[in-house]
């Protein structure tokens, strides 16, 4: 039991205006900005790295998310409400139900980070991240850099279990991420 709860209560109301008024947390309601096409959240931190940073913004990730069913799932008392979660309208993946937590790491590995720019894509990617125990933006940057190093000629087909490794080919990272998962072959 909380000794004095009168004064935690006052406490959590001074720390939550606190957060608030920070120029980071600044927005209207709350997850209001996940429906900015997955744009406006973080374009204030710099913009998503694109191709093994490559590319300093990768400018078209994540436009056409807004078309898909948000729902706003913030953690108990919290104001900002970073959670949410995304279900499929489109796509192959349709009915897919997403969940999104804090933070620009889980999106930018599945996503920008692998040139995949297709929301319908990197969702799911994203969500395979999740059920296969992997975390995002590690496994991200890792088959990031073996696909500038395929680019580069550093590693071939024969070197990648005959993968062909491209930006934004969704369908061969799944490929790599399974592998990795797996521990089996090029993984």
């Amino acid at each position: 039991p909380i000794a004095h709860p009168e004064r935690m209560s006052d406490i959590r109301k001074r720390w939550v205006e606190l957060v608030m008024a920070g120029s980071r947390y600044k927005r209207g309601a709350k997850g209001q900005s996940k429906r900015e096409d997955f744009r406006g959240t973080y374009k204030r931190f710099g913009g998503f790295a694109g191709k093994n940073f490559q590319q300093a913004d990768f400018e078209e990730f994540g436009i056409g998310t807004s078309k898909h069913k948000l729902t706003v799932r913030p953690c108990h008392g919290c104001p900002y409400a970073c959670p949410v979660d995304l279900e499929l309208i489109s796509g192959p993946h349709k009915g897919l139900i997403v969940t999104i937590s804090g933070g620009a790491e889980g999106p930018e590995g599945a996503g920008a980070i692998l040139g995949i720019a297709n929301p319908e894509h990197w969702l799911y990617i994203l969500d395979l991240y999740d059920r296969l125990g992997v975390e995002a933006s590690v496994a991200g940057c890792t088959m990031a850099m073996a696909i500038e190093a395929y680019e580069k000629g550093l590693l071939t087909s024969k070197d990648t279990d005959g993968l062909e490794l491209k930006w934004g080919d969704a369908e061969v990272v799944e490929k790599m991420l399974r592998k990795m998962a797996f521990r089996e072959g090029f993984g």
